[in-house]
């Protein structure tokens, strides 16, 4: 175990968020909690910035979709620093070098970025090793926050999963695609990576939000338009390269028809299906479920979660080169709100009422840093 220059009785409490049992989809009251001494492989972070996402609000609900028991810490993303660590003694997971690799990199003081999936919400959360990356440079803690769950997402849709071209060579057409919820956190992350890497990107907002889409180089439709899939093919005749889609099945079995013959399909979201479900409503959700892959069990559709372990190389890989990307001025996050870790709640009400333009940020120390 590592020292710490100042005494650990300092961060004997934290203030976290919590989903409140009783009221769906909102958050209770700030806790307090225990601040542990890291377990072995695994670093305290006190946490500088911790991203909102709509999958908290799900995951908060009595809903199909609801994974976790009470009471949890919501939180997929952080940017924070390493106050310390504690090495592995054993670990068969990784090779003995990408575990030293790992413990000469982060060191108490780094700053780092790092997806994980519940505890953000907090001003201090214990995070394995390998989920932290260093932030490059002068990449501020907003920027490295907000590239995390949604440029994550977008860059694996895309590259990973849609195997879209990141290098266009002379002569081949540009790739075109298609994404729901364009002035969201994911689809300012599809936008920003569609202009970076040439790709031309169509992208569904209210028509208050299209001006943000097109300042994002992406085409901009109104996703009420009765009449938007006939007027996406009057400019792409011969379809799209992939389509990614987040309003859920209903949506996406009308948007495949966007589709080339080999293009692909990626729904990563469920807007549609967020609140109480009854078991008919459960029932018809799986059915649409059914309807929106049997039609493509040819590998043209997807449904992606996010899970760095599955592979953590790539996880790795993705996350380091999406924030030097940022670094580089190449990648510039459209960040909706900073809130008070107190105000998590507003910025769940803002996601819901739709009135938020890319990516809102807590920050458990506001009161500190204001």
């Amino acid at each position: 175990m590592l020292e710490l220059e100042s005494p650990f009785d300092l961060l004997q409490s934290r203030s976290m968020a919590v989903p409140d049992r009783e009221h769906a989809g909102a958050l209770e009251e700030i806790r307090l909690a225990h601040s542990p001494i890291p377990r072995p492989g695994h670093a305290l972070v006190k946490i500088h910035r911790a991203g909102v996402a709509f999958g908290d609000i799900i995951r908060s609900t009595d809903s199909i979709l609801r994974i976790r028991e009470f009471p949890w810490t919501p939180g997929y993303d952080i940017s924070g620093e390493i106050i310390s660590f504690t090495p592995a003694d054993h670990d068969d997971r990784f090779p003995k070098e990408f575990r030293t690799t790992l413990e000469k990199t982060l060191k108490p003081g780094t700053p780092v970025a790092a997806f994980c999936t519940e505890g953000g919400y907090s001003q201090y959360v214990e995070l394995p090793l390998e989920l932290l990356v260093p932030i490059p440079g002068d990449l501020s803690y907003d920027d490295s926050c907000a590239l995390v769950l949604n440029y994550l997402t977008a860059w694996q849709m895309m590259f990973r999963v849609a195997k879209l071209p990141r290098l266009q060579l002379e002569g081949r057409q540009q790739p075109a695609v298609f994404v729901q919820s364009a002035a969201g956190g994911v689809g300012t992350a599809v936008l920003q990576l569609a202009q970076a890497f040439n790709i031309r990107a169509y992208g569904t907002a209210s028509p208050e939000k299209h001006d943000l889409v097109h300042k994002l180089g992406g085409i901009p439709l109104d996703y009420r338009d009765k009449d938007l899939v006939s007027r996406i093919l009057q400019e792409e005749p011969g379809g799209l390269d992939a389509v990614f889609e987040t309003r859920g099945f209903d949506s996406a079995v009308t948007s495949r028809k966007l589709l080339k013959p080999k293009g692909r399909i990626v729904l990563f979201g469920f807007l549609e299906h967020h609140s109480n479900m009854d078991i008919y409503r459960r029932l018809r959700f799986v059915l649409k479920g059914a309807r929106f892959f049997l039609p493509l069990q040819n590998g043209r559709s997807s449904l992606y979660l996010i899970n760095p372990g599955r592979n953590i190389v790539h996880y790795r890989e993705d996350l380091e080169r999406l924030l030097h990307l940022g670094n580089d001025g190449i990648l510039q996050p459209v960040i909706s709100a900073v809130l008070p870790l107190e105000d998590a709640e507003e910025g769940w009400n803002l996601m819901k009422e739709r009135k938020s333009r890319g990516k809102i940020l807590l920050d458990p120390f506001y009161s500190e840093n204001s």
